[in-house]
């Protein structure tokens, strides 16, 4: 009996084409964290991460200033936010 792995891994199309379009529906990929030791634990490999689609924490909290201004209303709250994870505002 022969046994055969493969390893999938489906392009950000692939699963936008599957899902079909819809505005209430947003698919991102993030890395949070990477291992001390990863060559991608630096400026440059956050760098190559975003060049295949993935993105970091800070993506998350433009998302969410982006949120909070055009869909809630909420621009100080908005502003808060963009303050704290850009770090121009003492905690």
């Amino acid at each position: 009996m022969n046994l055969i792995i493969t390893s999938f891994t489906p392009s950000l199309q692939a699963i936008q084409e599957k899902l079909g379009n819809s505005p209430a529906r947003t698919v991102k990929f993030f890395s949070f964290s990477q291992d001390r030791d990863s060559v991608l634990n630096c400026e440059e490999g956050r760098h190559k991460l975003r060049k295949v689609g993935i993105e970091t924490p800070l993506d998350v909290g433009e998302w969410l200033v982006d949120v909070f201004k055009k869909h809630f209303g909420q621009d100080d709250l908005a502003d808060q936010l963009y303050s704290f994870i850009h770090k121009t505002q003492e905690p």
